[in-house]
């Protein structure tokens, strides 16, 4: 018995040198994900020449991350010429001609009316989405994410009839299911394109009224210059939007990029009284047991739609506010 005593004694005394303090609290697993997310946008019209940065890549503020050629340029969008300003042999600076679209439509969104789980409550760039007008269902469309806001982001409406002013709900799902539901937005009719140049217009290859499709090519111009894409802050590649020999127009996102990210942690319903918004936990990498515990503060605590699923949202402290996006961790509630 007594030699039994030590053993024991000596396995407890090597499980606290082996784990971090706090480890014997009660523990949930759960991973880092992207929270707050910006886009590195084209800073002109032109040929994407280059794009480096790749998915997991962590950036710093205005780290170079490609190049745009404006000596040609092409159609951004297919539709109609409206409208040609200058004269080919003119010096532009600016807005050379304007397209009427042929999407029809776009909406301006928010996620309100998803339901709120971390998978609905987020939209990505570049994200195909189906809609269904709220009157009667019967307007239905599908499109594409082309910009985001926050809370709020534009959709491209890229087939389908709707009217204008008519207010919309979006899915993940093109049978509508309500657990698919990303938010809701109201039908615009689409503004007309512009597309800019600079330099001597050498040659212009459309005239008013001309169809046209995204990529064709519209002029050329004497300029030859490279402008470069950088990183608009410091933070972490969450998706790639764009490609190398792309045709890309100004403000285009071209990579969406992770400024802060949080922790994700599923709990059993009954441990969800546990936490409560502003609540102060402890966390540590899994894959790393002698790291020091670090706190965290709960922001969010997001109930299921079927009970029993509950996910909390916590914030890590500043200095550790860009975590690696997959990073397994462990929470505890141990002081």
């Amino acid at each position: 018995m007594k030699n039994i005593g030590i053993r024991v004694a000596a396995a407890l005394c090597l499980a606290s040198l082996v784990l971090p303090a706090g480890a014997l609290g009660m523990t949930w697993n759960g991973s880092v994900r992207a929270d707050e997310t910006v886009l590195a946008e084209a800073p002109a019209d032109g040929l994407l020449e280059e794009l480096t940065p790749e998915v997991g890549q962590r950036l710093r503020k205005d780290e170079l991350l490609g190049r745009i050629r404006q000596d040609e340029a092409f159609a951004s969008t297919s539709g109609t010429i409206e409208a040609i300003h200058p004269d080919v042999g003119d010096d532009i600076d600016g807005v050379v001609l304007e397209i009427d679209p042929a999407e029809r439509y776009e909406i301006a969104c928010t996620n309100d009316g998803a339901k709120r789980t971390v998978e609905t409550m987020l939209v990505h760039g570049g994200e195909r989405l189906f809609i269904r007008c709220q009157a009667d269902g019967e307007h239905t469309a599908e499109g594409i994410v082309t910009s985001i806001d926050g809370e709020s982001y534009r959709v491209l409406v890229k087939t389908g009839e709707l009217f204008i002013g008519e207010t919309v709900s979006l899915y993940r799902s093109g049978k509508y299911e309500e657990d698919s539901c990303v938010g809701s937005g109201t039908v615009e009719a689409s503004a007309l394109v512009p597309v800019s140049g600079t330099g001597k217009l050498l040659e212009l290859l459309v005239k008013e009224g001309d169809a046209v499709a995204r990529g064709d090519l519209l002029w050329r111009s004497a300029a030859k210059k490279e402008t470069d894409v950088v990183s608009p802050a410091d933070g972490i590649v969450t998706a790639i939007l764009a490609a190398k020999g792309d045709q890309v127009t100004e403000e285009l996102g071209l990579a969406e990029i992770a400024t802060h990210t949080i922790l994700s942690v599923p709990v059993e319903e009954d441990d969800a009284e546990r936490f409560s918004r502003g609540v102060q936990m402890r966390y540590y990498r899994a894959d790393d047991p002698h790291e020091t515990l670090k706190p965290a503060t709960v922001t969010r605590v997001l109930h299921g739609l079927s009970g029993g699923a509950v996910t909390v949202e916590l914030r890590p402290e500043e200095e550790d506010g860009l975590l690696p996006i997959g990073l397994t961790i462990t929470l505890t509630d141990e002081e």
